[in-house]
């Protein structure tokens, strides 16, 4: 289980660069908006300000990776839920676009982990 989770978290940062990398395609409005980008292979659903996402919103990608959650000038940020296409999901605190503190991982097979992260790194507390 500990190369699996591993294995687990490599993926889920591997979306946080790609989400990150598509924040640059701000939009140019403000307020709860949908949203297609990278000639529909990303879809966003949610609140913009300040050129960003900002505010609650839904980010799903064409391979139907999905993070559904809080923003911050265009970052995930704060209380959200990474869900992959292979069927795993990690739910917590996210800053900045990384993971940060205590989190529920549930792997494929829906084992529940909590633990926390420490130094972008997946400490598995039971």
């Amino acid at each position: 289980m500990k190369s699996k989770g591993l294995a687990v978290i490599a993926w889920l940062s591997v979306g946080l660069i790609i989400a990150l990398g598509i924040f640059s395609l701000a939009p140019t409005f403000h307020g709860v908006t949908d949203l297609s980008l990278n000639q529909h292979r990303i879809t966003y659903h949610g609140e913009v300000a300040k050129n960003k996402f900002n505010g609650a919103g839904q980010l799903t990608f064409k391979n139907h990776d999905a993070y559904q959650g809080n923003f911050k000038d265009g970052r995930f940020d704060g209380q959200g839920r990474f869900t992959s296409h292979e069927g795993w999901q990690f739910t917590g605190t996210f800053k900045k676009g990384v993971p940060v503190g205590s989190g529920q991982l549930q792997t494929e097979d829906n084992k529940q982990v909590s633990g926390h992260f420490k130094r972008e790194r997946f400490v598995n507390e039971g």
